[in-house]
């Protein structure tokens, strides 16, 4: 059994970005994007989604802005989309089985943490709203400065907060970006089939580990690996 899990937050834990208008985002960040230089060919690549956007033109934004200016603009995408977070907080509902299934691993002494692209801070209101931020050691939220997924380094900041060694961690994520940051890392896979927003043959190309059908699946997982 694995001594650490960390969580993708949205859709793994908690049912929350469905209610959140990301199109009013979006339009806002596409437009602060083109005013800072970004190319609209570049921009129409990611612009389905807005957290996708901020994530896949990182480096370019810091190739065509100065570093100050770079963050400067993150930051500013950042509020934009946490002000639409923060309208949809109390829509948001824990995904069935959330608390139990917590509840289990820590009676088996397993650590667990929570990597997400949204606000850390939504995030965080979030988990003592539904009283389950006892549970986790570390959560990484969104953090203009770091690269979210499909890069690795909101896992590795998690792993380095926690002390946990890679290959003694399991990381869980219902979509390809999140399995792709983590296998990046080598760390082992498991992606929930009942939360997926994206075609199956995505989730297939990122190519997980172990693929369960609910977070209630993954304590019997884990007693499997005993």
């Amino acid at each position: 059994m694995f001594g650490c899990i960390i969580f993708d937050f949205d859709g793994v834990l908690v049912n929350f970005n469905d209610y959140v208008d990301w199109d009013k985002a979006r339009k806002k960040i596409v437009n602060l994007y083109l005013r800072r230089g970004i190319t609209k060919d570049v921009i129409d690549r990611y612009a389905y989604n807005p957290l996708s956007l901020i994530a896949n033109t990182y480096d370019e934004l810091f190739k065509v802005l100065p570093k100050e200016d770079a963050l400067k603009t993150l930051e500013e995408a950042s509020k934009i989309l946490e002000l639409e977070e923060y309208k949809a907080l109390f829509k948001a509902t824990l995904v069935p089985g959330c608390e139990e299934t917590l509840l289990w691993l820590r009676k088996r002494g397993i650590r667990m943490g929570i990597t997400s692209s949204n606000s850390e801070r939504i995030v965080l209101r979030l988990l003592k709203m539904f009283r389950i931020e006892g549970y986790f050691e570390s959560v990484v939220g969104r953090i203009p400065k770091i690269r979210m997924k499909p890069y690795p380094e909101q896992i590795q900041l998690c792993l380095d907060k926690m002390k946990c060694l890679k290959g003694n961690v399991a990381f869980v994520a219902i979509d390809e970006d999140g399995i792709k940051a983590a296998k990046t890392l080598g760390i082992h896979t498991i992606v929930i089939v009942s939360g997926l927003r994206h075609p199956d043959i995505r989730i297939a190309d990122a190519k997980a580990d172990t693929v369960i059908e609910s977070l209630r699946a993954l304590t019997y997982l884990f007693e499997n690996l005993r």
